[in-house]
C-alpha cells in the first residue's frame, strides 16, 4: 500500500518522493539550530579576567554615584536584550519540541 499526499496541482505524491522534497530543508533547520547553539555556548564562555577588572573597577570607594558600575550595568542588560532578540526563535523551536512531548 502506497501512502500518498496531493500537490496543488491535485495530483499525488508519493509520501516517499515528499519526505525526499522536504528533507534538505530540514537539514537546513538543524544546521541553523546547530550554529545557534554553537554560538550561545561560545558567548557563554567565561571571561575570567573581564569579570575581575570590571568587579574592581565597579567597587571603588569614596564616591557617591560609581559610573563604571553604571555603565556595566547598562552594557550588560542591553547585552542580554541583544541575544534575547538574536536568538528568541531557538527558545520557540524548543519550546514547541517540548509542548509536542508532553
Amino acid at each position: 500500500m502506497e501512502v500518498s499526499v496531493l500537490s496543488k496541482e491535485r495530483s499525488e505524491i508519493p509520501f516517499n518522493k515528499l519526505v525526499l522534497i522536504l528533507m534538505p530543508r530540514r537539514n537546513c533547520l538543524t544546521n541553523l539550530k546547530k550554529n545557534a547553539i554553537d554560538s550561545i555556548v561560545e558567548k557563554g564562555r567565561p571571561k575570567v579576567k573581564r569579570v575581575a577588572i570590571e568587579s574592581i573597577l565597579a567597587n571603588i570607594p569614596g564616591m557617591a554615584v560609581n559610573p563604571f558600575s553604571i555603565f556595566f550595568g547598562i552594557r550588560d542588560t542591553l547585552s542580554a536584550a541583544k541575544k534575547q532578540k538574536d536568538i528568541v526563535w531557538l527558545y520557540l523551536l524548543r519550546d514547541i519540541k517540548n509542548t509536542a512531548n508532553l
